[in-house]
């Protein structure tokens, strides 16, 4: 299959643009995409683990759930933090000219980062419940100690 063509109008010269790779994604190169998805899996996992870590000692049931929870959660961080680099590079907002018609319109990234935002703080808060009732249950439960205690002192 032949490689897509745009229109030369769609094709930035500027080098510093270039060599940022800050292209659109349709216009960068099989390679430079392929490394961006291994850079951002990494970071990904990276994020995994580093959540897994808080629930190592939570009640399995509560961990096959947490762990999904984990799974979008990490995922969602990754992308809102590209998501951030994109509005911070290119702005909230940008100029369009349509005809004669000129007005200033959202960028599609900032539009994504506000819904994604919103739904990356409701799984936060799911896991943060999920820890908050597993610490919960430990504190009623408890090691002990208390026990060992009191019938000391008695």
């Amino acid at each position: 299959m032949p490689p897509l063509k745009f229109h030369a109008s769609h094709q930035k010269t500027d080098d510093a643009r270039a060599s940022k790779n800050t292209q659109p994604m349709y216009m960068r190169g099989g390679y430079s995409l392929k490394m961006e998805n291994l850079e951002k899996e990494k970071r990904i996992k990276k994020e995994k683990l580093a959540l897994k870590r808080i629930f190592k000692n939570v009640d399995i049931k509560k961990r096959n759930l947490a762990e999904r929870l984990i799974d979008r959660a990490a995922f969602m961080k990754v992308v809102l933090e590209d998501l951030e680099e994109c509005i911070k590079r290119d702005g909230s907002t940008y100029r369009m000219e349509q005809g004669k018609q000129k007005m200033i319109v959202e960028n599609p990234a900032q539009k994504t980062y506000n819904t994604m935002i919103n739904r990356y703080a409701i799984v936060q808060k799911q896991l943060n419940d999920l820890l908050n009732k597993e610490m919960a249950e430990i504190r009623e439960i408890g090691d002990g100690f208390e026990e060992f205690v009191s019938d000391r002192i008695t």
